[in-house]
C-alpha cells in the first residue's frame, strides 16, 4: 500500500487537481442550483472533474492547505516532519502552475483560463 504523504508523485497530481476542483466550485454550484432536486447529485458528479488519485492524497493536500495556512501566523513556530515540508513545497509548486494557467482578470482579479477572451465573473474583454 502507498503512503500518500510520501508518494509525492500522487501527492502532484492530487494538488493540481485540488486547485482546478477550487477554481471550478463556482460553476459546479451553478449546476446544483440549476438542477431539479431530483437529479441535483447525478448533475453535479457528472460536471465535477474525475479524480486521478484516491482520496486519502486530497485529504493530505487539505491538511497541508490548512498547515500552510497555521504556519503562516505570527509566532507559529511549528517544527515540521520531512513528509509534511516536501508536501508544502508540493503544494506551492502546483499553486504556481496554476495561477500560470490561470491570471487574475485585470479588471476584478478573478482568476480565468488562460485562454479566456472574457473574464468569466465581470465579462471585461481581455486584450490579444
Amino acid at each position: 500500500m502507498l503512503d500518500c504523504r510520501r508518494d509525492y508523485r500522487g501527492l502532484r497530481i492530487a494538488a493540481a487537481e485540488t486547485f482546478v476542483e477550487s477554481f471550478l466550485r463556482g460553476s459546479l454550484d451553478e449546476v446544483l442550483q440549476g438542477s431539479p432536486r431530483e437529479t441535483a447529485v447525478e448533475s453535479l458528479v457528472e460536471a465535477m472533474p474525475q479524480r486521478s488519485v484516491s482520496y486519502g492524497y486530497f485529504g493530505w493536500v487539505a491538511y497541508l492547505l490548512w498547515l500552510r495556512a497555521v504556519t503562516a501566523l505570527p509566532g507559529a513556530g511549528i517544527a515540521l516532519l520531512a513528509d509534511e515540508a516536501e508536501g508544502l513545497l508540493i503544494v506551492a509548486d502546483a499553486e504556481r502552475d496554476f495561477r500560470a494557467h490561470h491570471p487574475p482578470c485585470w479588471k476584478c482579479g478573478a482568476l480565468n483560463e488562460e485562454s479566456a477572451f472574457s473574464c468569466r465573473k465581470c465579462q471585461a474583454e481581455f486584450k490579444r
